[in-house]
């Protein structure tokens, strides 16, 4: 933990001296309740004395606050240190080029809490801004104020991020941009007071944030006053529903818990029938210029009217209209969640009856905005995928080559698949390679594109490097202390070549087996190591887990297949999808099927008693 109990006193005595000489006291503690690490941030008038704190998981700080302090404070995520000594962060960066900021404000997207101490009438003016994106929920709560509020955004925004604005690195979603700073369109962007207009984006923000400053010209959340007020910064606070502090309903009040969902069922319900019943449109600006309306359900007023020619144009606005409804009832039932008690298995009954009734209405409606993942090649191409794949293996047994050395033979099999990229194959060639010698199956996503310039050099880890140099380089590309150590553990098949490393030699006895022989040998001293092996037995992170893999090989593999397909796919935009609970199910439960049944009957007939209501009135 940063904080101590001997902080804390000094810390309360300080306030008392501030006390007794006639100015007042405001603390800042700050936590983490991530599972990643938070480099803290700050920026203001006068300086904090403690900034540039490292937030491991479950530490807290508590800091001091000068009378009439004004600025603010940002968590920062994935900070390394490169070779020159430059700390930088992934999110969040103060351009300092150090764990203190300095005066340095955060690089966008960032999530920012804001404070101008001891304003007119003695108030605290406060608030948490997304106004420059998202990177980390953030909760404040003012403790001594004796109006027990709190303001933020809780909810975690990166999953949820429309694709447009999401920022990821090695696979992973680590930020959401604004429109703004997406599109640079000032449609998007709030130059004036009167130039802040509405849009799906914004409409994102404010529901999935309703307790956050969404634009510049928004006036400032929540004022506290001032008198010896605490303030609660938590970084990944836990949801608000069961929080002690900010629910007047105990969470350990079972009866409580049961009113709660029941009451949470019954809203969702009548929201969905809403949301089926009720025309939904979006403004898509397409390439003419004009503007056009697509209708996402048949109405008696409107009907969706698909284009007899197809129109890839009105095939994009169709579907991502699709996404925008859907994503339209996650936000709603994410807020809901945020207020009521709702466990996982009502919001997966939710996104199951969501489905069902979306279908029902709209049958030719495109199935793949339910799924987690839709590839952007064709079924022609995912058959030459396959037959690469047959290909490879028979070329293995043909020519008894060592996997890694498909290189050598590749065009044999590029000239009977002209379709699959070069990337594609390599990248296939090295899943393959890994299957046949009797390693773990790995997942593999088509879709790369070939590219006629070579990747800028330095974005492979010299050799010659240590633990540091190793962290700067994987760490860069969205890749962990475990990603670094299991990926090395390929080294069991082929050899170095000094033509290629400087060195030569071959890591394990026997280099056409894939295991976790590596780890075996390095550990006892029997392989050829590079300076880069090495690391991995000095540095006491790394050879926790080089320990842990020579010990259990079914744990490696495991592990080996889900970084080799992250690190596979870094650069490449290989999949077009919406994060959604997995709903449409092959099969439903037998709970779920009538539930959904009973709630679709009873929108048919809804329907139905009103439509001969009104052809009775003519």
């Amino acid at each position: 933990m940063v904080s101590s109990t001997s902080f804390a006193a000094i810390l309360v005595t300080f306030c008392w001296l501030q006390f007794l000489a006639g100015s007042y006291c405001t603390t800042f503690e700050v936590s983490n309740k991530c599972s990643y690490s938070v480099w803290l941030g700050a920026a203001g008038t006068p300086p904090l004395s403690v900034t540039g704190l490292t937030l491991q998981p479950g530490d807290s700080v508590i800091i001091p606050v000068p009378l009439g302090w004004s600025g603010k404070l940002w968590g920062r995520t994935l900070c390394y240190v490169d070779e020159t000594g430059k700390f930088s962060c992934v999110t969040g960066d103060c351009g300092s080029s150090t764990v203190e900021c300095a005066g340095g404000n955060a690089s966008p997207p960032v999530t920012v809490v804001e404070f101008s101490m001891n304003g007119p009438g003695g108030l605290d003016l406060v608030d948490v801004s997304v106004v420059e994106g998202f990177n980390l929920p953030v909760m404040v709560e003012a403790e001594g104020s004796g109006k027990g509020e709190w303001i933020g955004c809780v909810g975690n925004l990166n999953e949820a991020c429309p694709a447009e604005l999401k920022v990821t690195i090695g696979g992973d979603d680590v930020a959401c941009r604004t429109a703004c700073q997406a599109f640079g369109n000032p449609q998007f962007c709030c130059i004036t007071a009167e130039t802040c207009n509405s849009s799906i984006y914004h409409d994102f923000f404010k529901t999935a944030c309703p307790r956050a400053r969404l634009y510049a010209y928004q006036p400032l959340s929540t004022t506290f006053p001032s008198l010896s007020a605490h303030y609660v910064i938590t970084f990944c606070s836990a949801p608000i529903s069961t929080s002690s502090k900010m629910n007047s309903i105990k969470a350990s009040t079972s009866v409580a818990k049961r009113v709660m969902t029941v009451v949470g069922v019954v809203i969702s319900i009548l929201g969905l029938i809403g949301c089926t019943m009720r025309e939904i449109s979006m403004q898509l600006r397409v390439a003419s210029g004009h503007w056009m309306c697509f209708h996402a359900f048949p109405t008696q007023n409107h009907a969706y009217s698909a284009p007899k020619q197809s129109n890839p144009l009105r095939a994009v606005a169709r579907q991502r209209h699709q996404k925008h409804v859907v994503l339209q009832y996650v936000l709603s039932l994410t807020r809901l969640n945020n207020i009521l008690i709702i466990s996982p298995f009502t919001h997966k009954i939710f996104s199951t009856l969501f489905s069902f009734l979306l279908l029902l209405y709209n049958p030719k409606i495109d199935k793949s905005i339910f799924t987690m993942t839709k590839p952007v090649v064709d079924d022609d191409y995912l058959k030459e995928i396959e037959k690469a794949r047959r290909e490879l293996r028979a070329l293995i047994s043909k020519k008894n080559c060592a996997p890694l050395m498909l290189r050598l033979a590749i065009e044999e099999v590029k000239a009977k698949l002209r379709k699959v990229t070069y990337a594609d194959l390599y990248q296939l060639a090295g899943v393959v390679a890994v299957e046949v010698t009797g390693g773990p199956t790995i997942e593999f996503v088509p879709g790369r594109k070939d590219s006629d310039e070579p990747p800028e050099e330095g974005r492979l880890p010299d050799p010659n490097q240590g633990a540091s140099h190793l962290r700067l380089i994987f760490n860069r590309m969205g890749l962990d202390d475990k990603d670094i150590v299991v990926l090395s553990g390929a080294h069991t098949l082929g050899e170095a070549h000094k033509n290629r490393s400087d060195f030569e030699g071959q890591w394990t006895k026997d280099t056409l087996k894939f295991d976790n022989s590596y780890f075996v040998e390095l550990l006892k001293g029997e392989s050829f190591k590079l300076p880069t092996d090495n690391a991995l037995l000095t540095d006491k992170k790394f050879r926790k887990l080089l320990e842990h893999y020579a010990q259990d090989e079914d744990a490696f593999f495991k592990d080996y297949a889900a970084s080799h397909k992250k690190l596979s796919e870094l650069g490449c935009n290989l999949e077009n999808h919406l994060r959604l609970p997995k709903v449409v199910p092959a099969k439903l439960k037998l709970p779920q099927g009538i539930i959904g049944i009973v709630v679709a009957s009873a929108v048919i007939l809804g329907y139905l008693w009103k439509k001969r209501n009104k052809q009775e009135k003519r």
